[in-house]
């Protein structure tokens, strides 16, 4: 149902790491009927980080510079930029808006609202029973994909704060041990 509100606009600076494709396409089919949010992008061509840091640096700097007015919040992607400790510093501590779903939960210890992903420990038990099953002889074809069956969730209460959010107790139930000011 379409809203006469303003949608709000998230920030998304990217690379064009296939990997990094991915979530953006599968963050477009997440929102595609919702009139209530917007991803503004701003695309970095992708480089191997460890021999073009300085230059991806100062390539994110620009592009969060160029999104300041033209976002309310930004949303930070998981892939290859994520990598990098000083993407969330930058968007952190260089443009004032703040940083609402950060791709690590050290993005929520440095100041991000909130983070969510798969537990990595389940991760790791689902792939090496596939693993099993492969060796075993079964039919790659034959085994079903799935989404991860725990995750982590980080929450800032501080930034919840900041934003003038009231967190659930449900939802800071969830990240139990994950709370961060």
């Amino acid at each position: 149902k379409r809203s006469d509100k303003k949608p709000v606009r998230f920030g998304y600076i990217y690379t064009d790491y296939p990997a990094d494709l991915s979530d953006l396409k599968r963050l477009n089919q997440a929102i595609h009927d919702r009139y209530d949010m917007v991803l503004v992008l701003r695309r970095i061509a992708y480089k191997p980080i460890a021999e073009n840091k300085a230059w991806l640096i100062q390539e994110i700097k620009s592009a969060a510079a160029a999104l300041q007015g033209q976002i309310d919040y930004f949303w930070s992607p998981r892939g290859a930029l994520a990598v990098l400790p000083e993407y969330d510093d930058i968007l952190l501590s260089h443009t004032g808006t703040p940083l609402i779903v950060g791709a690590t939960e050290e993005s929520v210890k440095k100041g991000a609202l909130v983070h969510l992903t798969g537990d990595p420990a389940s991760q790791a038990r689902d792939a090496a029973i596939i693993c099993r099953e492969i060796l075993d002889g079964r039919d790659v074809d034959q085994i079903a994909p799935s989404g991860p069956r725990q995750f982590q969730f980080a929450i800032n209460l501080s930034t919840a704060e900041r934003l003038k959010l009231s967190i659930p107790s449900d939802m800071m139930e969830l990240a139990a041990d994950r709370l961060y000011r």
